[in-house]
């Protein structure tokens, strides 16, 4: 209902989390998304330190790397 909503914004700017900003989205840069193509081969080739390597490196580039959990 709305008044928890408000309830919740009113806690929110209480403890300063920030709950009611959204999450900053980012454009992916054409290396980036080459990247990830390149890591998700190597991970379906079962090349993981290779993987590892991409993924690292693309979060040295300011990105989060998210992997899929593995039941899905």
């Amino acid at each position: 209902s709305q008044d928890k909503y408000d309830l919740i914004l009113d806690f929110d700017e209480v403890l300063g989390l920030d709950l009611s900003k959204q999450a900053e989205t980012k454009e992916i840069p054409e290396n980036i998304e080459k990247l990830i193509d390149e890591r998700n081969k190597l991970r379906n080739e079962k090349r993981f330190e290779e993987s590892d390597n991409i993924r690292d490196k693309i979060i040295k580039l300011g990105f989060e790397v998210k992997d899929p959990a593995k039941n899905e």
